[in-house]
């Protein structure tokens, strides 16, 4: 996979947040609702030194925020922001790398976290949007993790765009759009996620190395895994490989797993297979897979396809 130094120092942060926080734990800035009266959120956040932690006290704050230094946030099962503004992001993380925001909820907002050339763990967020749940941008070996997060609404649950590395682990996610959307040459890795009532669970394409392992499809719109065709331009430089193991991909309206030339579910034909073992594949309105050469011998659990 693209970027694996990055990725495995940012597997770090996935596992155990809260030993990189124990290192800069003496530069602590705590504020509260009240403490807002005559100033904003965003200039507190604005004077936490690089490597400090804001925590945030219960209470429901009324801001747009961004981030442009390696800062943590901290909330707790009763902190809230709401955007200010709904036309702009609820937080915008940019250009900094070593980022942490964890214990938020995020509601009545339009774009929940704007994440654009930066790297960041969103961590045991919960997240209400009418457009995206949380967007990446990235031109270069920058990675966004998102554990344990609850992302509901109408829209994207996460999606990435350019160049980068996408960890998503154990996060529960239901949207009226694809659950996460994986654009360009993204390296994702989805993990013990569950995905129900989108439009399609995870929608990729063959330019982009995408690595699933133990994920719940299910119950979506149209088809719980898709594949996409590149984008002519960008075919030439893109050689994605696909695995997928131990992952459920049941009861969807369309298919199981499909490669698709278009938005529909009409079958592509594609020039490469997905790779795996151990998946399973049931219940699924039109069938499985499409086209059935899509996947190889093995791919699926034993005795348990259609």
């Amino acid at each position: 996979m693209r970027y694996a130094r990055e990725f495995a120092r940012w597997a770090v942060w996935l596992l155990v947040p809260s030993v990189v926080l124990s290192a800069v734990v003496t530069a602590q800035t705590i504020v509260g609702p009240t403490d807002l009266a005559s100033r904003s959120l965003q200039s507190v956040v604005d004077e936490v030194p690089a490597g400090g932690i804001l925590i945030l006290e219960a209470g429901v704050y009324i801001a747009n925020v961004v981030i442009d230094a390696p800062i943590a946030i901290l909330g707790g099962p009763d902190v809230v922001l709401r955007p200010e503004d709904q036309s702009r992001p609820a937080i915008s993380v940019r250009d900094t790398e070593d980022v942490l925001i964890q214990d938020l909820r995020i509601d009545r907002a339009g774009l929940g976290f704007e994440i654009s050339g930066a790297s960041c763990s969103i961590v045991g967020c919960s997240i209400a949007t009418s457009e995206i749940g949380a967007s990446f941008v990235s031109m270069g070996a920058r990675v966004l993790i998102i554990r344990d997060c609850a992302l509901r609404g109408k829209g994207v649950g996460i999606q990435t765009v350019g160049i980068g590395t996408a960890l998503v682990s154990t996060c529960h996610i239901e949207m009226t759009g694809p659950g996460i959307l994986v654009g360009g040459m993204t390296a994702l890795s989805a993990v013990g996620c569950m995905i129900t009532r989108c439009s399609d669970g995870i929608v990729a394409t063959f330019g982009s190395d995408v690595f699933l392992r133990a994920n719940i499809l299910q119950a979506n719109l149209r088809s719980g895994f898709r594949l996409s065709e590149l984008p002519a331009v960008v075919a030439p430089i893109a050689d994605g490989i696909v695995c997928a193991i131990d992952n459920r991909s049941v009861d969807n309206i369309h298919w199981g797993v499909v490669y698709t030339t278009g938005d529909g579910g009409t079958c592509g034909v594609p020039d490469r297979k997905i790779v795996g073992a151990g998946n399973t594949i049931t219940g699924n309105g039109y069938g499985p897979v499409c086209p059935a050469d899509l996947i190889p011998e093995g791919f699926l659990q034993v005795d348990e396809s259609e």
